[in-house]
């Protein structure tokens, strides 16, 4: 799956990023816009009508409401500071979003309306989905922080880099796993210097530390991650004699989005397109292997064999050349002569031939 950034430093995904839907990172400063594209996949048929919504941090809130060939309806909050290009009936609509701020940052879906005569309405969402995040300056008085995007689905697994505050470490002391959910205060979920640790992530179960040399942690792997545990998280490591401000994030944040949909599932289709790629590969192997075979055995039959003589050769006396191309002597006997030769070629009487002298 392909991931469009904009505006991000960093970017990981996860072997647990087989999800059915794309995710565009968008992060923006405040007071500026941003421009979300609601595309239709579904061609069957015109839509009707098209949704603009929120899932995150306001889940299922309407942004907008438009029918085809008529003016959208806005939510009050984004009223003075939208606007729309398109229409929904040609399966794309431009929405740009202005003077952002801090309370804008979630992730938004576009839900095209398809008009159904047997039931009601039938609600179809695009593939694409945006996190938008606006930096808000009194979150990050320092305006440093670098924010990425890790996604994975439903039970699956999240790893995060756990990086120094203050640049290269040179030793480390533990680690330190922080959460903030929207706009709610930082939560310490894990600090391997305390004794206790949050029970929503329990270090035995849903935590594993990867360790480099030395045994100091360098990555931080969190299990059976679920849908409403999407969030930002940061992860750092901790520096001798240096301070651990437990009420923000790292320099370093990454927003976790946990699709709905189980790993498990969504990892047959992957699974069968290995499997296709590895028996076509095999077939391809073994059809070498057979032309292989065939031009051995062809190239066998065709080797030149001694010459021997056709029928008419033998019948009229051709000499065939040997080896060396020159035409070897002839060792059939002269055929038989008929009566009348023979006469015609017998000797003369004796004395004729004294006659003649």
């Amino acid at each position: 799956m392909t991931l469009h950034l904009t505006g991000v430093r960093l970017l990981l995904i996860t072997h647990t990023v087989l999800v059915f839907c794309d995710i565009e990172f968008l992060e923006r400063p405040q007071g500026d816009s941003v421009e979300f594209y609601c595309i239709s996949e579904f061609n069957a048929s015109k839509p009707i009508g098209l949704y603009l919504k929120r899932k995150w941090l306001q889940p299922n809130r309407e942004v907008l409401f438009m029918f085809t060939e008529q003016k959208p309806v806005f939510n009050l909050d984004v009223k003075e500071r939208i606007h729309v290009t398109g229409d929904p009936s040609t399966h794309r609509v431009n929405v740009t979003l202005s003077q952002l701020n801090g309370k804008d940052t979630d992730v938004y879906y576009c839900e095209f309306v398809f008009l159904d005569a047997s039931s009601v309405d039938e609600k179809i969402p695009s593939n694409m989905e945006f996190f938008l995040y606006v930096d808000n300056v009194e979150d990050v008085p320092d305006n440093k922080m670098d924010v990425g995007l890790i996604e994975t689905c439903a039970g699956g697994s999240a790893v995060l880099p756990c990086l120094a505050p203050y640049g290269s470490p040179s030793a480390m002391e533990g680690v330190c796993l922080k959460r903030r959910w929207g706009r709610a205060p930082v939560e310490v979920l894990f600090h391997s210097k305390r004794t206790s640790s949050s029970a929503a992530f329990p270090p035995e179960e849903r935590l594993h530390l990867a360790t480099g040399l030395g045994g100091l942690a360098y990555n931080l792997t969190l299990l059976k991650m679920q849908p409403e545990e999407s969030a930002f998280y940061s992860c750092e490591l901790l520096l001798p004699g240096r301070p651990d401000n437990s009420a923000r994030l790292g320099r370093h944040v990454y927003f976790v989005s946990v699709q709905g949909v189980r790993c498990s599932c969504t990892g047959y289709p992957p699974l069968l397109y290995v499997l296709s790629a590895a028996v076509g590969l095999l077939l391809i192997f073994l059809l070498a292997l057979g032309v292989a075979h065939y031009g051995k055995t062809r190239g066998d039959r065709v080797k030149p064999q001694p010459h021997q003589a056709s029928i008419y050769e033998e019948m009229v006396g051709v000499r065939s050349p040997n080896r060396n191309g020159k035409v070897a002597p002839s060792y059939h006997p002269r055929p038989p002569l008929h009566l009348e030769e023979m006469d015609a070629s017998a000797p003369p009487p004796l004395s004729s031939q004294q006659e003649n002298h």
